[in-house]
């Protein structure tokens, strides 16, 4: 990829952010939810008492034992203890003063049929000037709806038709009765598709959102225009889990996002992120704490992604305009496997965002959605041509 012009586009988009904050902010009336994409600076007070909450919950070592050990049932129960004592919560740091959360990304809801039950999806179409804009699919990643999508859906939605749905088990959508496979998230995301009467789309996926993202392309390739994979892998590795993931998983249904947050954030974001802009951090925890998630529904995933192993596969996309996106400082998904990915993809273009943990577009967000803009304006002329 031309550094010096995803630096170019970075820059641009970082400008427009920043003139779009400046608008909103002569316009926004007192007590409104900001706009998508919009933040709100709290408190240097608060942004300091959130900084030090989330950097003072250590838990060791980044993996443990299998989830049902001793080990872990035992480290749950400490979780827990933490979680409930006087400094151990966010809502202790922060209590009520999180306000409201972000704007949602679009208050239009359809739904797509799939057996047992609907996918809820929506569709953000670009301003007046945009003649046949191109359809853009985001597949969120484990135990997350469409709407967590919200920072990077106003940059793309500026030039392309988006499209983002709930996971079965998230958001909108209907709950799930037992353990998922690739196969029934690809399905979902074909019945959007379908429903939304889009022959091809551009792929986006993030994470599991990723994993999905290559069977949908790997197993219905007709249906795909291009694919993007963030921070994800072709799977099959066999590793120690990520404790504070699964201990975050095992509590969340219990004791809320809000209680969980400060587990997993150390192993989801940059330390850059971490130390200097709790803001962000802040709007994540507001939007992820008004998401509908089933009790399920991370245990359901997880079970999708055990199976999920595209290593022996990856051949057969070359020849499919794929990008690769993966951050220097992914401790959930670490860079190597970025990189294996896109050496097994025939011509796919890696870009490694430095400073970035897993949550790419909270951590670099100019950086993420530039290189995605860039990726998709490449392959304009050879779509206008069809």
């Amino acid at each position: 990829m031309r550094e010096g012009a995803v630096q170019d586009l970075a820059e641009e988009e970082r400008a427009e952010h920043a003139q779009r904050r400046r608008d909103e902010d002569q316009t926004q009336e007192p007590g409104q939810s900001p706009p998508v994409g919009h933040e709100q600076r709290p408190h240097t007070a608060q942004r300091d008492g959130l900084r030090g909450h989330v950097l003072g919950t250590q838990l060791g070592p980044a993996s443990a034992p299998v989830a049902g050990s001793p080990a872990v049932a035992s480290a749950a129960e400490k979780v827990i203890h933490q979680l409930a004592g006087p400094g151990a919560s966010i809502e202790s740091i922060i209590g009520g003063r999180l306000g409201p959360s972000p704007t949602r990304i679009s208050s239009g809801i359809a739904f797509a049929p799939i057996p047992n039950g609907q996918i809820a999806y929506r569709i953000q179409d670009p301003g007046q000037g945009v003649d046949d804009p191109e359809p853009v699919l985001l597949i969120m990643g484990l135990a997350g709806s469409g709407r967590m999508w919200f920072r990077l859906v106003p940059h793309l939605a500026r030039r392309h038709r988006v499209i983002v749905f709930d996971n079965r088990g998230t958001g909108d959508s209907s709950p799930v009765r037992g353990p998922l496979t690739m196969a029934d998230l690809v399905a979902g995301a074909l019945a959007v598709i379908d429903r939304a009467g889009l022959d091809r789309v551009h792929v986006l996926g993030a994470s599991m959102g990723g994993m999905v993202a290559q069977h949908l392309a790997l197993d219905h390739r007709d249906r795909v225009r291009s694919l993007m994979l963030a921070c994800t892998t072709a799977g099959g590795r066999r590793g120690a889990p990520n404790l504070r993931l699964l201990a975050a998983t095992m509590l969340r249904p219990l004791v809320g996002p809000r209680r969980t947050f400060s587990l997993v954030a150390p192993a989801l974001y940059s330390r850059r992120t971490l130390e200097e802009t709790p803001d962000r951090l802040r709007d994540d925890l507001r939007q992820r704490a008004s998401d509908r998630v089933g009790a399920l529904t991370a245990w359901a995933q997880m079970s999708a992604i055990a199976g999920h192993d595209t290593r022996s596969r990856l051949s057969e996309l070359g020849g499919l305009a794929t990008l690769v996106i993966h951050g220097t400082e992914d401790r959930l998904v670490p860079l190597e496997q970025g990189r294996d990915l896109a050496r097994g993809i025939p011509g796919a273009r890696l870009v490694e965002v430095p400073e970035a943990g897993h949550l790419l577009v909270t951590d670099a967000e100019a950086e993420v959605s530039a290189a995605v803009l860039d990726h998709l304006r490449r392959l304009a002329p050879l779509e206008s041509a069809r």
